[in-house]
């Protein structure tokens, strides 16, 4: 039996997944090819992550043709971000991170000297005591991730816009981090910031790039944003201290602020909708030629073995989703995807193959013409043949 309400406009949901650049430059040609169809315009919410974060932001920020959003994206990712980060070094703001980095480097001997008693102490409660000793350092209020944040609000970019300005012509936003102390989803929204375990932080009105720095702080290249909220926790206000990091830690795929079956105690900024568009950036199964034989090559093979296994759930979930009638529909655009599954378009050229297209890297450095162009057709081609097949008819068929 359908859970769907059918006597109101189908809501359709975009979630935009983490992966750097390379899934902004993929997701822009998913915008695309839903921009082409009509379907773009319909969307009612988007779930970002990382990456995908960042696309997002910036076609949330301003209410304009698609043209004029694509094509500051495309200057964007030709440009890159680390050439502008690396400039605001020489500014009031890096000089307070030098500063801040010193008192850190400082105090790097005394917390050695803890590691160390730590790792030797034979009592494991003394071990508890002087690791929490660890733990608790003092606050760093500046580090090169507030240099991200100050790129992403440049006039160009995302500019001194907040969550609570964005345009109401656009979709509603929902940009998911990781909060590391309580190791649960952090989401930032219009409609409030916080956490299920923390609550909405109190009199918070985040600008859009700082929601964006949080969830794209990718923690192996950036620092955790490390701040003190009011949170309002069952009426009372509390004082607590967060660690903000990239939000594909906890959700890749932006998939869990969609989530229909989350019990309401713990559906902090979840809202459910009736069709799911995932945009998934993710380049596929590894062909097994590596060997990771060394500890970081092997630290690295675990990391993306266990995140492999949480979008193989979130996939698995939109399935179940789709099975027992909690959403209507989805489709699942997928870097990685073996493209002889796709439904053909008559007419449609096949997407660009992979290739080295799996390779390439994660970060915000400057992209390649070529690279860009493929990765942005890959991302449209298979949008397109999946939207036609699949939402487009169920779409026309509820309009009837």
């Amino acid at each position: 039996m359908s859970m769907i309400d059918d006597s109101r406009p189908l809501r359709l949901g975009l979630a935009l997944s983490g992966g750097g650049s390379r899934a902004i430059a993929f997701q822009l040609g998913c915008l695309r090819a839903l921009n082409e169809i009509g379907i773009l315009n319909r969307i009612d919410v988007i779930s970002s992550v990382s990456g995908g974060s960042v696309l997002a932001g910036l076609y949330c920020a301003r209410e304009e043709p698609f043209e004029a959003f694509e094509a500051r994206v495309r200057a964007m990712l030709q440009a890159g971000l680390q050439d502008r980060i690396v400039a605001a070094l020489v500014s009031p703001l890096g000089l307070r991170a030098f500063g801040s980095f010193a008192i850190t480097l400082a105090s790097a001997v005394p917390l050695a000297i803890v590691g160390a008693l730590a790792s030797m102490a034979a009592d494991w409660r003394l071990k508890a005591k002087l690791r929490r000793a660890l733990r608790s350092r003092r606050i760093r209020r500046v580090t090169r991730t507030d240099f991200l944040e100050r790129v992403l609000r440049g006039s160009d970019l995302m500019g001194e816009i907040a969550l609570s300005d964005l345009p109401s012509a656009r979709p509603t936003l929902i940009v998911n981090a990781a909060e590391l102390a309580t190791q649960t989803a952090f989401r930032f929204s219009a409609a409030g910031s916080g956490s299920w375990r923390s609550g909405p932080v109190v009199n918070a009105d985040f600008r859009l790039s700082e929601a964006v720095t949080a969830s794209a702080a990718f923690p192996l290249l950036l620092p955790a944003i490390d701040r003190e909220y009011d949170f309002d926790s069952d009426g009372e206000t509390r004082r607590q201290r967060v660690l903000l990091t990239d939000g594909g830690i906890y959700d890749n795929l932006g998939l869990q602020a969609f989530d229909p079956t989350r019990p309401q105690r713990y559906a902090f900024a979840v809202a459910p909708v009736d069709v799911i568009i995932a945009c998934i950036a993710e380049s596929g199964l590894p062909t097994g030629a590596d060997f990771p034989l060394f500890l970081g090559a092997r630290a690295h093979a675990a990391f993306s073995t266990v995140h492999r296994q949480l979008h193989r759930m979130g996939m698995g979930a939109l399935h179940e989703w789709r099975a027992s009638g909690r959403i209507r529909a989805f489709i699942m655009p997928y870097l990685g995807q073996d493209d002889t599954k796709l439904p053909p378009v008559a007419g449609d050229p096949a997407p660009p193959e992979l290739g080295s297209l799996r390779d390439y890297p994660i970060d915000f450095a400057a992209m390649p013409r070529d690279v860009m162009d493929a990765l942005i057709a890959r991302g449209e081609s298979q949008t397109r043949r999946l939207a036609r097949a699949y939402l487009v008819p169920m779409l026309n068929e509820c309009a009837a």
